[in-house]
């Protein structure tokens, strides 16, 4: 009986710690930066090489997707360029949505660079996706391919 109680207790305590740590995360500032295509997932989703900056609080670059843990308004940025059919589409996934992800905004044929301002809630996810064929090769020496975004406000 002891330890079943000690065991809740651990459990409400871990959760309690959580989220204090999410509402002083919050309160600070929130984005990223990552350049470099890194790699292509076959459904399209871009993985990055390196990040210039984090302190996204929910950035995976090894994966290119990024979890809303601080809600608020973002400015999200991202650039590439690919053949004459590539686009880059920056796509949000809802909380409530398992495995869809819906398109927000892209670049124009050929590649580009795109900037939005949008709200984003705690638990959705953004990514940036190509349609086409992403011109890694033009990655050396510097870096084309980014992926950028910052909470404004609360």
């Amino acid at each position: 009986m002891c330890r079943m109680k000690l065991e809740i207790f651990i459990c409400i305590v871990t959760v309690l710690w959580c989220e204090i740590y999410a509402d002083r995360t919050c309160q600070q500032f929130v984005g990223f930066s990552s350049v470099g295509a890194h790699n292509i997932h076959v459904t399209g989703l871009i993985q990055f090489r390196k990040d210039l900056f984090d302190s996204g609080h929910g950035w995976v670059r090894d994966i290119g997707t990024y979890t809303i843990m601080c809600a608020g308004v973002y400015h999200v940025s991202f650039t590439g360029y690919g053949d004459s059919n590539t686009r880059l589409i920056l796509k949000k996934r809802l909380i409530s949505a398992k495995n869809a992800w819906e398109p927000i905004i892209s670049t124009p044929p050929a590649g580009g660079s795109t900037s939005i301002i949008t709200r984003l809630n705690k638990g959705e996810q953004i990514a940036v996706y190509v349609s086409g064929t992403l011109r890694t090769d033009i990655e050396q020496p510097v870096s084309v391919t980014s992926f950028n975004a910052y909470r404004i406000t609360n």
